[in-house]
């Protein structure tokens, strides 16, 4: 069974399916890296480190089909490559193999991204693992033109490819790649300060030699790159795809393979007063680009870009909402949709307004309980105390007590904890759950997709009041061109 596949935009499938489900916080940034200028024996250098830490299977099959994941982001260039996939078994937890060839009709969704969709015999089944084989093209050669916002209609060359930046506007733009071939070029959009942006849509004509792209991000752009690759290393691998560890279930305790997470460092913790929080806490209205729930109202929070705004604490109240006519009307608020993000570029609080009717206006208050004070506790098997907090070391598993109720919730800790392996790459959080409170502290065991030899935990402290109005016009509609399908 041969799948191919490949990656245009590595970093959008994640947005697509937030977007699609329940948009929470908006992360605008794209940690991928960028294409790089790299050499044969670097890429071979860097596959044979991390052969054991590429390929994951899903953990269900109960639509008739799971799939496998490719890491590209760990190797050189990994996240611009081709794959094509020869699987040979996809075994179950009762050792049978239940892997079956895909229909015709499977056939044309084979690969997505750098996604492998295998086809299963039975769909009460739980997989353990997938083999197979799958020939690797990764580049290690680009050509690169770049362009300012401002510097539209001007066709530049970088040989095979001649781009022209046809517009640009604050979130989107519209470009014109002439001179590709069986490749596809990778566009980097960046802002003022040369962080790559998160591409949330994209469209576009594409013809044999010639692409026309629309691309939207969130954030303003001020910067666009595009990639041509020239050549590409070319190896063939066994490939072994292990589930995720069941480790709360104790299925499966110890992931055979550590996985690792392609976010960016966390951010530092600070301190801030009542003053600063204020002037940078901004309400807005917006509408989601989701294509599940295109255009809905919302009203967002944006805290502060420290990390002390992941344990912040936002509640809506007295919310009143106006209709076309300005007469107040009944709004079922979406339960629960309001959440931060830790470590979101922008960390927002979302309150979304589950109807689709025409309001106008929306009027409450917030209340925000804010850490004053973030700061970073390490522990290690060596050194587990710190303070009245001490973690125990256990595998893949970190359990924690003497946290304070008052400043942690065990929900917020999945998000506040990062665990590194001996290394010091970071592992996969895997989630956090509490199993007891005594004195008003809590018991938490988080868990890894590997071993830790280091957890950091950051701890909120010194807590800020603060009570916002806000009597905001609801956002206008956004245009069709940007839906995220």
């Amino acid at each position: 069974m041969r799948i191919r596949a490949w990656s245009r935009f590595p970093g959008l499938l994640g947005v697509l399916l937030v977007l699609s489900t329940m948009v929470l916080a908006q992360e605008n940034y794209d940690p991928t890296p960028a294409p790089v200028a790299t050499s044969d024996a670097e890429i071979a250098m860097k596959l044979a480190a991390e052969k054991d830490s590429l390929f994951f299977l899903d953990n269900s099959v109960g639509f008739g089909w799971g799939e496998v994941n490719f890491d590209g982001f760990l190797l050189p260039n990994g996240s611009y490559a081709k794959l094509e996939y020869a699987w040979n078994k996809l075994v179950s937890t009762t050792w049978t193999n239940i892997l079956r060839e895909p229909t015709e009709a499977e056939k044309t969704y084979m690969s997505h991204f750098h996604l492998s969709r295998l086809y299963v015999s039975d769909t009460k089944a739980k997989p353990a693992y997938a083999e197979g084989m799958v020939q690797v093209q990764i580049p290690r050669k680009f050509a690169a033109v770049s362009f300012s916002a401002g510097e539209t209609n001007i066709p530049r060359q970088a040989p095979p490819i001649t781009v022209t930046l046809l517009e640009c506007q604050e979130h989107s733009v519209r470009m014109r790649i002439q001179g590709i071939a069986d490749d596809e070029p990778v566009v980097v959009l960046r802002d003022a300060e040369g962080r790559r942006l998160r591409v949330e849509t994209y469209s576009g004509k594409y013809e044999p030699h010639e692409h026309n792209e629309r691309l939207s991000t969130r954030s303003k752009i001020a910067k666009i790159e595009v990639f041509y690759p020239l050549d590409f290393y070319h190896t063939t691998l066994n490939v072994h795809a292990c589930t995720e560890p069941a480790i709360f279930g104790i299925e499966h305790p110890v992931a055979p393979t550590p996985r690792f997470t392609l976010e960016d460092e966390p951010l530092p913790g600070s301190t801030v007063d009542l003053t600063v929080l204020k002037a940078q806490t901004k309400i807005v209205a917006r509408r989601t680009y989701g294509s599940n729930r295109f255009n809905t109202p919302e009203i967002a929070i944006k805290l502060p870009h420290l990390a002390n705004s992941g344990a912040a604490q936002v509640k809506f109240h007295d919310a009143l909402f106006y209709d076309a006519t300005g007469k107040t009307t009944q709004v079922d608020l979406d339960h629960g949709s309001y959440h931060g993000r830790y470590y979101a570029d922008d960390a927002m609080y979302v309150l979304r307004l589950d109807d689709l009717r025409d309001l106008s206006r929306a009027v409450g208050t917030v209340d925000i309980r804010y850490p004053g004070t973030m700061d970073t506790l390490t522990f290690t098997p060596d050194h587990p105390h710190n303070g009245d907090i001490e973690a125990t070391f256990d595998g893949p598993i970190v359990s924690v007590k003497g946290l304070d109720q008052d400043s942690w919730s065990w929900h917020a800790l999945t998000d506040c904890s990062q665990a590194y392996d001996a290394t010091g790459r970071r592992l996969l959080n895997l989630g956090c759950y509490g199993n007891g409170i005594k004195n008003n502290c809590f018991f938490v065991k988080c868990a890894f997709w590997g071993t830790p030899a280091e957890i950091r935990i950051d701890r909120p402290r010194n807590w800020l009041t603060l009570s916002l109005p806000y009597d905001l016009p609801v956002a206008p509609k956004l245009p069709l061109e940007v839906i995220a399908d």
